[in-house]
């Protein structure tokens, strides 16, 4: 099920005029919606074990967000990691189904993105089927291509409620949630600018080098 609202962001008071510019106007359309699914009233979501209050924008991953193990699928292959292995770049969270197509249409994009923006720059796929039905979808890119999804998953879609996909959550290096939005926001100026804030107000050891890309 595809959403039809686009998201609020707050990535840095300092981002390029033309970018706020967009994110304020995003903010007037997403205000309403977004306040019924993420709220002040925390989320609680019980899936047998886990019982996680939701976070939103501007809020932190809680402390043993990296900690947490993950089974992951990267081109026909299956492992279990931590979430450790993704911190300290900027992320895009993006939560998928298997019978979703424009969800899988922007795989490609994601993947030019990540390539793009390396190594300042990942995306991680999370879906709730399992391994075997992802291997068996009918487009092959996730087969052939370094793009990592996270399957069978509980914890990130209890931490992120959403009603619909694709949906995706922008994180800092440090662990904040710079953006809940829907995938066309996602633009290659977007990410950018997003990749560009983290390197110079997140990343102090990468400042000099920046996104030249």
């Amino acid at each position: 099920m595809k959403k039809n609202i686009l998201g609020r962001c707050f990535f840095s008071p300092l981002c390029n005029a033309l970018f706020i510019l967009s994110l304020l106007l995003l903010n007037c359309i997403w205000s309403t919606a977004i306040g019924q699914e993420n709220g002040k009233t925390p989320f609680k979501e019980t899936t047998g074990i886990f019982n996680i209050s939701s976070i939103g924008v501007n809020d932190y991953l809680p402390d043993n967000f990296w900690d947490q193990q993950v089974k992951l699928y990267v081109k026909g292959d299956t492992s279990s990691v931590p979430l450790e292995k993704f911190r300290g770049k900027a992320i895009i969270i993006d939560f998928w189904s298997n019978d979703c197509a424009s969800c899988i249409t922007k795989f490609p994009k994601l993947f030019a993105f990540q390539q793009k923006f390396e190594p300042y720059f990942n995306v991680l796929l999370v879906n709730k089927a399992g391994s075997e039905h992802i291997h068996r979808l009918r487009n092959d890119f996730l087969r052939n291509h370094d793009l990592s999804t996270v399957f069978k998953d509980e914890y990130l879609n209890a931490l992120f409620p959403h009603k619909g996909v694709p949906h995706y959550v922008w994180i800092t290096p440090i662990g904040r949630v710079a953006a809940i939005t829907s995938a066309e926001f996602a633009d290659e100026m977007r990410v950018k600018a997003f990749v560009d804030s983290c390197v110079k107000y997140e990343m102090p050891h990468l400042r000099t080098r920046g996104v030249n890309k």
